[in-house]
């Protein structure tokens, strides 16, 4: 008896249930058609605008390894939008949980997007900065050329890793003592290099104008004696 009735109870909330699964099914595929569609858009748009060839041009297309970063920008829309689609079919489903833990990802992934871009344009200046160094002229400044742009990067991954809302404040004090043993060292080594490269024009000026001027006495006095022992 407590068979038929467990039996009847779910042949009436079967197809209640599975009208709810279908139509979540529907969902999620429209969410990976207009996902799909969004790619395409931001794609198109990015290479439109030739961004593709300024990351090119300033070698940060391919941060990633194999991927693009114009190809990153576009799976990001895609997957984005699907997991918005996604989070509404698990809710029209019941599954309030996990839909509530997938929207929390979701509203963490633009401060992730911001993050990356910030990084992004922090590498674009470093890059820059590295190449006025470099056509500079100065051979004395390329060997710290490495060691700017560790500093520098490492600044940039920092204030990203904030800005995706990271606790970075032993990163921070870290980062800290990292530039100040940094600058530190490179006073001193600019100072010793200094003092080796005046070294030589120092010991110049002083054997023309502190010892010529001594001999230039003693010849002076000499020649007075001379005269007053001719008289």
């Amino acid at each position: 008896m407590g068979f038929e009735v467990l039996y009847d109870y779910f042949l009436r909330i079967l197809p209640y249930y599975a009208f709810k699964i279908g139509v979540a099914f529907l969902i999620v595929i429209l969410g990976l058609a207009l996902g799909f569609i969004a790619k395409g858009i931001v794609r198109f748009l990015l290479h439109s605008f030739k961004i593709d060839y300024l990351l090119e041009k300033l070698k940060v297309n391919h941060l990633f390894g194999k991927i693009s970063t114009v190809e990153f920008f576009a799976d990001f829309t895609e997957f984005y939008i699907f997991l918005i689609f996604f989070v509404e079919g698990l809710n029209f489903i019941d599954f309030f949980s996990a839909a509530a833990l997938i929207t929390q990802f979701l509203t963490w992934l633009p401060k992730f997007l911001a993050g990356f871009i910030l990084f992004l344009l922090f590498y674009v200046v470093v890059k820059y900065i590295e190449s006025l160094i470099l056509n500079s002229g100065h051979k004395n400044a390329k060997p710290f050329v490495p060691y700017i742009n560790f500093v520098l990067l490492t600044f940039a991954f920092i204030v990203s890793l904030e800005q995706m809302g990271f606790k970075v404040e032993f990163l921070k004090q870290s980062f800290l003592v990292v530039l100040f043993t940094f600058a530190l060292a490179l006073a001193l080594a600019l100072g010793i290099g200094l003092g080796f490269a005046l070294k030589d024009d120092f010991k110049a000026f002083l054997d023309e104008n502190v010892f010529n001027n001594k001999k230039n006495t003693k010849k002076s006095s000499r020649r007075t004696n001379k005269v007053k022992r001719k008289r």
